[in-house]
């Protein structure tokens, strides 16, 4: 989510905000869930930033989105991505389908820009794991109907072919269970985050005491910093001041293919795939221009 949002606003994720799949809101305390967006902070306040599609817009340029019906107006699209003419489909295996409504789009206007996301391979790394042979299929159907994309546009049409981040898979036996060791939810009064970067919010008693304890458990097995710390450091690039609440006040990136898991979401311990820590592995991302 935390990328997603920097492709489609420009911005870091000290200026724009959204802070992890999951964290908590400072005005409520909930815990905003980015993609489902099921809490209560309006997203275009909660992201006030203008977004690229929103400024290429004012400049005359015709901006679009190509993506799943389902997109349409959900709190992520409108936060991060709001400001383009959203162009639907229904069916992520209408391929063709897919690739006239990119050709369509991109031949709107005299300028042009056109968004379009594929979801499978990212969903697929999480189900069945970043190094199986499922999703190197996912890889390479991707890859042809981009080759595809790239012949059914115009010469003078540029095709730019990213992600948002890399994965890792986690083997069972090196997932840390938060709630199952006391000496690391002393202090914690709320999880957030995911697996590979998990975001410990903490209200009655310093936060450098419980970055210490996490420190000492954990060891060489992450980077553990005060939520001051991360930022001195530029973990999140210049930070938004109204906006640094939003962070853990202790942050925890997990180095090597270990992850830390809460009993509060459950789902994730479903996972294979994982990713949001600050490894080659999941900060390093292709750039293809065709």
């Amino acid at each position: 989510m935390t990328s997603l949002a920097s492709l489609g606003t420009g911005l870091p994720p000290g200026q724009h905000g959204l802070v992890g799949y999951t964290s908590r809101v400072p005005a409520t305390g909930e815990i905003l869930n980015a993609l489902t967006w099921e809490s209560e902070p309006t997203p275009t306040v909660y992201q006030s930033k203008p977004t690229f599609f929103e400024l290429a817009a004012k400049t005359g340029i015709a901006v679009a989105t190509v993506a799943l019906t389902r997109f349409r107006g959900t709190g992520l699209t409108e936060a991060a991505l709001r400001g383009a003419a959203f162009v639907p489909f229904s069916d992520d295996t209408a391929e063709d389908l897919r690739i006239a409504l990119v050709e369509e789009a991109a031949l709107r206007g005299d300028r042009s820009v056109v968004y379009a996301y594929e979801r499978e391979l990212d969903h697929c790394g999480h189900v069945h794991g970043c190094n199986s042979t499922t999703w190197l299929g996912q890889l390479a159907r991707i890859d042809a109907m981009c080759e595809r994309l790239r012949a059914a546009l115009p010469p003078e049409v540029t095709l730019i072919i990213t992600g948002d981040h890399g994965m890792i898979d986690i083997p069972n036996d090196q997932r840390i269970v938060a709630e199952d060791d006391p000496a690391l939810m002393a202090g914690v009064s709320a999880l957030a985050g995911e697996g590979r970067f998990r975001q410990l919010y903490v209200d009655h008693e310093p936060a450098q005491l419980v970055a210490d304890r996490w420190r000492a458990r954990l060891g060489e097995l992450a980077w553990v910093r005060t939520r001051d710390e991360a930022i001195d450091e530029g973990w999140f690039a210049a930070t938004d001041d109204q906006l640094r609440d939003r962070w853990g006040h202790v942050l925890v990136a997990l180095r090597g293919d270990w992850a830390v898991m809460t009993r509060a979401f459950p789902r994730e311990f479903t996972l294979i795939g994982m990713h949001g820590s600050l490894t080659p592995a999941e900060m390093l991302v292709p750039l293809i221009v065709a």
